[in-house]
Order: structure tokens, then C-alpha cells, then sequence
């Protein structure tokens, strides 16, 4: 029997290696009947380029461009339940501590720094602004710096629903400058600015205990915002039947090896307190396998949620449903 022609894969993903993806990169799992190439990509640049280079056929893909993309039957990919990223957001919300801002009702009315609206962190810290604390998309004044300094500068800018302030700054100042000087009175980061590492006078983050909101949401909703997913090229899931079912395993496989080390790590008696406390955290919250892939109960309704939340906040042109998202492949295929 002839030995089944490898598959040439060429994946991209985000600047670093994950670790529940490290054993895939480093050869220590295999894709079934796949060669493999990894491309790592900048952060700004891999939310497009995955997209646009055709030189990519599998790829770590924006969740919310995913959508965007296919709620308009245009995307050149088709999603697979491997979560490569996921994030609570309640620490990425900073705060001028001059403003009066003393819980999330007070940033009605307010200045609030973004770069650019449509990212995948900003459609889940709208969300659970306007859903658990009511303040809704049009209740603030949205600052967008992006511009030149994201992309260079060839994107349109997103043509927000009626009601919703956004303003385009072009400035050379970060927006962690922005924040620091009092030019906007909150700032929503992913990233840790530069003003509150260096302990900026009246800068704060508007939860301070973050971890305890972040723990409470969890217990109360059951969702663990996802950020980026896998994505195949449509046309290789359909020349190769069985490519998105083998994707998932090796990823399932890579990702059970590496909370194993991690948990084992972390049991050592020189174990780093920061290793330490995360997966106690994690494990105390979620159980062993905390950062679950497929379409078990808290992943629908985290996908569902944000389905919700990127069709509310006007960003695709109709309601998905999570079939669509992971269409056409049968979700029967996919790895648990």
C-alpha cells in the first residue's frame, strides 16, 4: 500500500509560542498525514495578514474578523473549536483616578481610549460593560488612535451604527500618554500601558481586584472569553475530508501535554510563585483541563455570547450561528 501524500501546511500565528501549542511547533506532536511550517507573526499583523496571504493555509485567526468575514459568505477560511488564545477582560479597563469613576456606571458620558473598535477585546469588554453593568456602546465617547500607527494606515475606519461616537485621533501620543496627560479618562488595554507599570499618578484600573471579578463572572456565567481561533483554508478542507478532524486531535494532543507539565511544574517545591498561583487559580475555577477546546456546554455559550455581542454592537451584517462559524466541516468531526 503506497504511503498517503503529506499535506503541506504553512500556519500562521500570533508573535510567540503558546504553551499548549509549543509541543506542534517544536515537532513533538505531529499532524497526521501534514508537513508543517510555522510563520510567527506581529500582533497587529497577524489579525490581517493570516487573512490576506495566500502563503498561509492554516492560521491563528481574530475571532472578530473571523465573523465580520463570515457573516458576509467572504472568508477564506473555515474555524475549527481550537481556541488559541482566551483572556477575561476586567483587567484591561484603566482609569483616571480625577474623573470620579468608582465602578462602571460612572464612565457614562466619558472619554474612553481604544485603537481600533472592531478588535475582538473590544467587542467583549462592550459587551460586559453594557450587559452586567448597562452602560451601552453609545452611552460613552469612543477615542480611536489607530491611524498610521496600526497597519499602516490603509484601513478604513469602521463605520459605527447610528448613536455611537467614535473619534479618530491622529496624534504621535500612545495611548497610554493619552491617559497619563488626561486626554481621555479611560483606557481599555489588552496590554498593561506603560502609565500604570510605572505607577502614573491617578491612573488605576477600574477593578482593582480584577482576579476576584474575573473568578465571580466566571462561576456566574460559565464563559472564558475566546480571542483567537484556528482556522483551515476552505479549499483544503475540502480537497482533504479528514484535515480539520486531525488538526483538532494534534492541537487537543499538544494542549493536554502542556497543562500536564504545567500542573506538574507547578507542584515542584522551586516552582515559580507566579506558575504557582496561575494554575491554582485556573484549576480552582475551570478543573484540570482549563483551557478546554471544542463545543462543550461553556464553550457554546461563550461563542453564542459573542456572536450576540458583534451583531449588536453593528459589526456584522446579520446574527451567526455557531453552526455557520464552523461550517461546512460537520461538528461531528471535531476533536472534544
Amino acid at each position: 500500500m503506497s504511503t498517503p501524500k503529506q499535506i503541506a501546511l504553512v500556519i500562521a500565528c500570533g508573535p510567540q509560542v503558546y504553551e499548549q501549542t509549543k509541543a506542534l511547533f517544536d515537532g513533538a506532536v505531529k499532524i497526521a498525514n501534514c508537513s508543517t511550517k510555522f510563520a510567527l507573526l506581529g500582533p497587529g499583523e497577524m489579525l490581517f495578514r493570516s487573512f490576506e496571504d495566500p502563503a498561509f493555509n492554516v492560521a491563528e485567526l481574530s475571532l472578530a474578523n473571523y465573523v465580520y468575514l463570515r457573516a458576509q459568505d467572504n472568508c477564506p477560511y473555515v474555524a475549527l473549536p481550537v481556541y488559541a488564545k482566551k483572556s477575561f477582560v476586567h483587567a484591561f479597563y484603566y482609569v483616571r483616578t480625577d474623573r470620579g469613576i468608582a465602578a462602571p456606571g460612572d464612565l457614562r458620558g466619558l472619554r474612553i481610549g481604544i485603537s481600533e473598535y472592531q478588535h475582538t477585546a473590544y467587542v467583549w469588554s462592550r459587551g460586559l460593560l453594557q450587559h452586567e453593568y448597562g452602560v451601552a456602546p453609545a452611552d460613552v465617547k469612543w477615542v480611536s488612535v489607530a491611524g498610521k500607527h496600526a497597519h499602516g494606515g490603509k484601513r478604513e475606519h469602521f463605520q459605527p451604527p447610528a448613536g455611537v461616537s467614535i473619534e479618530h485621533v491622529d496624534t504621535d501620543k500612545s495611548l497610554s500618554e493619552m491617559l497619563e496627560q488626561g486626554d481621555i479618562d479611560a483606557l481599555i488595554s489588552p496590554t498593561v500601558p506603560a502609565c500604570f507599570e510605572h505607577r502614573a499618578a491617578r491612573v488605576e484600573r477600574l477593578f482593582p481586584d480584577h482576579e476576584a471579578a474575573e473568578e465571580e463572572y466566571f462561576a456566574r456565567t460559565g464563559i472564558y472569553p475566546i480571542f483567537h481561533v484556528m482556522g483551515a483554508r476552505n479549499e483544503l478542507v475540502r480537497e482533504h475530508p479528514a484535515l480539520a478532524k486531525d488538526l483538532c486531535q494534534a492541537y487537543l494532543s499538544a494542549k493536554t501535554l502542556a497543562i500536564a507539565s504545567e500542573i506538574r511544574n507547578a507542584a515542584l517545591p522551586n516552582a515559580p510563585a507566579a506558575l504557582v498561583s496561575s494554575v491554582t487559580r485556573m484549576t480552582r475555577m475551570m478543573g484540570s483541563d482549563y483551557r478546554s477546546y471544542g463545543l462543550g456546554a461553556d464553550a457554546r455559550k461563550t461563542l453564542e455570547t459573542f456572536l450576540g455581542y458583534h451583531h449588536e454592537q453593528g459589526l456584522s451584517n446579520r446574527p451567526l450561528d455557531i453552526a455557520e462559524v464552523f461550517a461546512p466541516v460537520p461538528l461531528s468531526e471535531y476533536a472534544g
